[in-house]
């Protein structure tokens, strides 16, 4: 988390519990930062 910046690409995975729980934290952390989101299809398709 420390080390997450700009345009960096994020990429996360649903195969496990504790990998949603994680991700679902980071969202959080970095939302409450000012991070926004995109899916992959709109950094592709837009």
């Amino acid at each position: 988390m420390s080390k997450t910046g700009e345009n960096d690409i994020i990429l996360m995975h649903d195969y496990y519990d504790t990998s949603v729980t994680a991700a679902l934290e980071a969202i959080d952390e970095l939302m409450e930062k000012g991070y926004t989101f995109v899916t992959v299809e709109e950094i592709l398709f837009d």
